[in-house]
């Protein structure tokens, strides 16, 4: 399985071709990161802490908002289809977890699992400018893990339910439009494939 972090990919094999916007940054302990070029050393902490928050917020969110979807291929297959889905909507990676190889350095055994920490910019442009707090948001969560009969899972908690309930109509709009945009990008990695024809 290989995790990589490019905002922008195309389809060539299983090779990713990352766009020229960000510099790709690399971590040991199965944790790749992309950073965005223009952002500071300040600027990049606190993106870092405001995406730590976000697990949390999440919490907040009822079962029903939690997604859950079988995929039709196997665990390899749908990390390199998801990646190939995040690339093709225009979302930047910015963080690939490869938890499996994270918990070898402590001498955990576990089943594969992958987390994907992504955004687009202007979601971010957007979302402050109607309310600085929003930022707790981003990036959106996507987890696929392996389960004990062999299931590859896609999950995610729709950014929606976080919104919803917000004062400012264009705020709840768009809550609605980034659930469908995971529903189109998850549900597209997790098809099925087509059977060849003999």
């Amino acid at each position: 399985m290989t995790l990589r972090c490019a905002p922008r990919a195309e389809r060539a094999g299983t090779r990713l071709v990352p766009a020229g916007l960000l510099r790709r940054g690399y971590s040991s302990g199965g944790v790749e990161t992309a950073k965005m070029c223009k952002l500071g050393v300040i600027g990049r902490l606190c993106f870092v802490l405001l995406a730590g928050l976000a697990g949390p917020a999440s919490g907040l969110a009822t079962e029903s908002d939690l997604i859950e979807l079988a995929s039709g291929r196997t665990f390899d297959d749908t990390v390199q289809h998801l990646q190939w889905s995040f690339g093709g909507f225009g979302l930047t990676t910015v963080t690939a977890m490869d938890y499996q190889q994270i918990l070898k350095k402590i001498k955990f055994q576990t089943g594969r699992a992958a987390m994907f920490e992504v955004m687009r910019r202007d979601w971010a442009k957007t979302l402050l400018k109607e309310d600085p707090a929003l930022g707790v948001i981003l990036p959106l969560r996507v987890y696929v893990f392996e389960r004990s009969d062999g299931t590859t899972i896609v999950s995610y908690r729709r950014p929606g339910s976080l919104l919803e309930t917000h004062q400012s109509e264009e705020v709840r709009k768009f809550g609605r439009i980034l659930d469908m945009k995971l529903q189109s990008i998850t549900g597209e990695a997790t098809m099925k494939p087509r059977e060849q024809p003999q």
